[in-house]
């Protein structure tokens, strides 16, 4: 393919940015390493030179074929290295752990507890180190019992991991927000907590997302938002009978939740969502395509669409057609083809 061609075809993926692109030399680190990650055949283009040790980290996680070619190793931080060893622990042997801070830390050992020797648990302020604990209890022995105390989370687990297993029910000084925490982490802690009536609506919205088995327990269904029902219902449509919020949905709300969970479609008002939110939610499930008003779609929301969803192409008009082809791009009604590539 020349280098014409593979321009054309980046063009493709990215049609409304267009505009203000001229060639190769005007993506960034950022850029490359976004594109690389999804279409690793770009390569040939690439001036690896302008990738930074964010944007190695970034396109590593995702393709680590592409490894030999890092020389930013010394760049990456301590965020960085925490990103790309969850995802690709292979790497470990080119990290400086002195880089790694006590969030780094967490978020690392949260998947990937085998790195836990590497890590001076000295300098772990106590937030961290009570996060790590929630994740992998047996590292309890291992964290400065001071700092622990100086947190609502540190002073609970200390209290529920105790060796008499904390026997009685944990106080409301702890915090709604850290019961919460142990609650979805460790639900067999479930018990040793009083008061759940005084869990605000979000508390309730986060918990029940991951544990559904406390909803016997739930006394505010009424005070979620439609925000917070969108949430949940996204993660437990079980519970779609128990919402009063569904005229508060905007369009954005509503793609959101169709596009995960079209069996709810039977509660959508279709009037709420303009263009973007069809565009989104059809690039998805093209099913609903007999719901559409195709005028709200705009030049960007058509080229959105038909590059995932090229069987819309008889229904866009002319105008839109003639806008991008002006641009530069050449469409087929017929097949859908956007800028000379044809979409499957």
């Amino acid at each position: 393919m020349n280098d014409d061609n593979l321009w054309n075809e980046y063009l493709a993926l990215s049609p409304w940015r267009s505009r203000k692109l001229r060639g190769w030399d005007d993506l960034g680190g950022g850029n490359w390493a976004a594109l690389l990650a999804r279409h690793p055949g770009f390569a040939v283009a690439c001036d690896w030179r302008k990738l930074s040790g964010a944007d190695w980290a970034e396109l590593l996680a995702e393709r680590p074929e592409f490894g030999n070619r890092c020389d930013r190793w010394r760049e990456m931080d301590g965020t960085d290295w925490a990103w790309l060893l969850r995802k690709r622990p292979r790497f470990a042997d080119r990290c400086d752990w002195s880089k790694l801070k006590g969030s780094d830390w967490r978020d690392l050992l949260a998947k990937r507890p085998g790195f836990a020797a590497h890590c001076d648990w000295s300098k772990l302020p106590g937030a961290r180190m009570a996060e790590i604990v929630l994740d992998h209890p047996r590292f309890l022995d291992r964290c400065d019992e001071r700092k622990l105390r100086r947190t609502g989370l540190g002073r609970l687990l200390r209290t529920l991991l105790r060796p008499d297993g904390g026997r009685g029910t944990a106080q409301p000084a702890f915090g709604h927000g850290d019961a919460i925490r142990v609650i979805v982490r460790r639900p067999e802690f479930a018990d040793r907590f009083g008061k759940w009536e005084r869990f605000l609506p979000c508390e309730w919205g986060w918990l029940l997302q991951a544990r559904p088995e406390f909803a016997r327990r739930c006394d505010k269904w009424n005070g979620l938002d439609a925000v917070e029902w969108e949430n949940l219902l996204e993660a437990q449509p079980r519970f779609a009978d128990r919402c009063v919020r569904w005229n508060e949905f905007d369009g954005f709300l509503w793609q959101q939740l169709l596009r995960k969970r079209p069996g709810l479609a039977g509660h959508c008002d279709w009037s709420k969502l303009d263009g973007g939110d069809w565009a989104s939610l059809l690039r998805e499930r093209p099913r609903f395509a007999g719901k559409c008003d195709w005028s709200k779609l705009d030049e960007v929301d058509w080229f959105r669409l038909l590059d995932k969803r090229p069987q819309f192409a008889g229904r866009c008009p002319e105008s839109v057609f003639a806008y991008w082809m002006k641009r530069g791009f050449s469409f087929s009604r017929r097949s859908g083809r956007i800028g000379g590539v044809e979409r499957q």
